[in-house]
């Protein structure tokens, strides 16, 4: 009984995280519809805690090199060159230290791929960095010191953060908060719900909204070189019917935001 009191109390929880998260608009209504579907199929059966379907992917490295893509025919997620995952509650945190399958740089690059049952990971081929490819719904955190992060066809929401190197991140549809504190930040999707931030202490910043967002976008820099495309309202930029929020900021760099969507 105080297990599956404790049970029902967590996910009373997830249920409320899930609608703070629609009212902040970083989940749509119908995305929401799906998760909550899910809790409750969760919630009718015997399923323990650490076997329930993973709600977001946390992406850890130090100065490996990560790709990562959105795959509609992945249920979850299928990671190369990881050195290591583990379950943190509903999120799947997979470790890339070097991009060569071992945290001391004499691995092996394996390759590891997510068991639905009981979120086992096996073993296969050698990689050469951390590649992953996961389902595009759900959200996702990338967390790391230096290199490259290249993210495609990710709709969820994408956290993205890391001293420096490069980022990129395209085809996507969800907020975005992305840090950056020397380096590159290269973007390209849509915006048009919720609040997000792309930051970068010294470099350049570029992002290309294409047709279908609707933001209001702000910046805040000390000296950098800033360009934007659409309407200017006071101190912001307005694309389409400025529905989303976007706040850019540097220190010293550039900043160039284009449009495909009119404004």
């Amino acid at each position: 009984m105080i297990e599956d009191q404790g049970q029902r109390l967590t996910i009373e929880d997830e249920k409320r995280k899930l609608l703070d998260r629609v009212a902040s608009g970083d989940v749509s209504p119908e995305e929401g519809r799906r998760i909550l579907d899910d809790l409750v199929s969760d919630a009718s059966g015997d399923v323990p805690l650490e076997r329930r379907r993973v709600r977001q992917v946390r992406v850890v490295r130090t100065t490996a090199n990560a790709e990562i893509v959105g795959d509609a025919a992945i249920r979850e997620v299928i990671a190369v060159g990881a050195d290591a995952s583990r379950r943190d509650g509903d999120t799947l945190v997979i470790d890339g230290f070097h991009g060569n399958g071992d945290a001391d740089g004499d691995g092996d690059g394996a390759r590891l791929r997510l068991h639905r049952r009981d979120h086992r990971l096996s073993r296969a081929d050698n990689g050469e960095s951390l590649r992953v490819r996961m389902n595009p719904n759900l959200p996702l955190e990338v967390e790391g010191r230096a290199g490259s992060v290249r993210v495609r066809d990710v709709m969820g929401p994408i956290r993205c953060a890391a001293l420096a190197g490069s980022t990129s991140i395209e085809g996507f549809v969800g907020p975005l908060n992305v840090s950056l504190n020397a380096g590159s930040i290269r973007l390209r999707g849509r915006l048009d719900r919720g609040h997000s931030t792309v930051s970068c202490g010294a470099g350049s910043i570029l992002i290309n909204l294409e047709a279908g967002s609707s933001v209001r976008v702000s910046t805040r820099s000390a000296s950098a070189h800033v360009r934007m495309d659409g309407r200017k309202e006071g101190h912001e930029w307005v694309i389409g019917d400025g529905r989303a929020t976007l706040v850019i900021e540097t220190t010293t760099g550039s900043i160039r935001l284009t449009s495909d969507a009119p404004f």
